[in-house]
């Protein structure tokens, strides 16, 4: 009996002392050395083209033990406006202040600020916790006529991204006809285009997006106009080059989504616009056929119409 009420009162004395540790109390002091952030996402709207702006949305979450404020730099280069900061737990707007570089370096986890530079510094809802975090939402607009301008009736989004997830989303009307990063390119439910990608690197990327007044929607389909003509040049994949032609395949390009509430989503590929004829369909084919076996070509054939002039590194069969 005395065995059981010494393990009974151990059980206690450590229950008691968790409890005491997870009463309110005061809050944690920072225990970083540098700020710390994690899970950062950017979305891009570009506003009107003659106005050389764009609405910045930046979610990201503050990691730094301890911490009450967070230090957003505001990029050189770009005139910062109408800014705004929220909890993203609650919605709640934050209060803010933009301050200078050398009075960002007066915070200790801020040493390395840069002193010709300038930062929104946030006054986060709640300390950040031991092993926890704090998320926020910063909003802003930056003028920067070096990073978004036209180019005749193209617009250029040029700008280096340094974080891992990217959004741009495109002024209503206006249709993607360039981008130099594989992205993913789909409708906001407003119609606009939107265009996303991830930074897989280590470095930023250097993006450069272009794109043209006349998107069409999945709701309307405006055909080109077009006329009967032979087409008599053809460029080293078999494409015609005449107009008319390519005035009509370039209508159909496919990658557009249809959504059906939130969770389902219907994504048009498109893998016919830049397609080949096929070569298999050509008269010239027909002696890789066998009479015992019709419709089947030896693979290592298939492979080199495939692939035409470019099959071995440039150096096809010579017949």
């Amino acid at each position: 009996m005395t065995r059981l009420i010494a393990t009974v009162s151990v059980i206690l004395l450590f229950c008691g002392a968790s409890l005491q540790k997870q009463q309110p109390g005061t809050a944690p002091t920072a225990v970083g050395t540098a700020q710390t952030e994690a899970d950062e996402y950017t979305r891009y709207e570009l506003l009107a083209p003659e106005t050389a702006s764009f609405k910045i949305v930046y979610e990201v979450t503050a990691t730094t033990p301890g911490a009450k404020v967070y230090f957003n730099p505001i990029r050189k280069g770009s005139a910062a406006s109408d800014e705004a900061v929220y909890d993203a737990m609650t919605g709640e707007p934050l209060r803010f202040e933009v301050v200078s570089g050398a009075e960002a370096a007066k915070d200790p986890l801020m040493a390395g600020a840069d002193a010709a530079g300038n930062y929104i510094k946030v006054q986060l809802a709640r300390p950040v916790p031991a092993e926890g975090q704090g998320r926020i939402l910063i909003v802003k607009t930056y003028q920067d006529a070096k990073s978004y301008y036209r180019e005749g009736e193209t617009i250029v989004f040029n700008r280096g991204l340094g974080i891992r997830r990217n959004k741009v989303v495109l002024p209503a009307g206006f249709e993607l006809v360039g981008c130099n990063v594989p992205s993913q390119v789909l409708p906001e439910a407003d119609g606009r285009i939107a265009v996303s990608f991830m930074n897989a690197g280590v470095e930023e990327a250097h993006l450069i997006l272009r794109a043209r007044p006349g998107a069409q929607t999945l709701e309307r389909f405006d055909s080109p106009h077009v006329v009967d003509a032979p087409i008599t040049h053809f460029d080293e994949q078999g494409l015609g080059q005449e107009p008319n032609n390519l005035a009509a395949i370039g209508s159909l390009k496919g990658y557009r989504a249809l959504r059906w509430g939130r969770n389902v989503e219907l994504i048009i590929t498109d893998q016919r616009s830049y397609r080949s004829e096929d070569p298999t369909d050509r008269i010239e084919a027909n002696p890789f056929s066998s009479k015992d076996f019709p419709e089947f070509i030896p693979q290592e054939a298939m492979e080199i119409l495939d692939a035409g002039s470019t099959y071995n590194a440039g150096h096809p069969p010579a017949s």
